[in-house]
């Protein structure tokens, strides 16, 4: 039976305030790997009415 945090696409993870100008979020390793993040990249961070949209950025 799949539970229900991965039939929606959902976990839950931590963050934390690391400076003065940022705050760490921890992406499931699984997850990072899925979208390329598992090694040193750069992401879009933008405001969405929703919430956060986080997306890697492709150059």
């Amino acid at each position: 039976m799949i539970s229900d945090n991965k039939r929606n696409n959902k976990e839950i993870t931590k963050t934390w305030i690391s400076g003065q100008n940022s705050c760490t979020l921890v992406i499931p390793r699984s997850v990072a790997i899925e979208y390329g993040l598992d090694s040193p990249s750069h992401v879009i961070v933008e405001k969405t009415p929703e919430g956060i949209l986080i997306r890697k950025l492709e150059v």
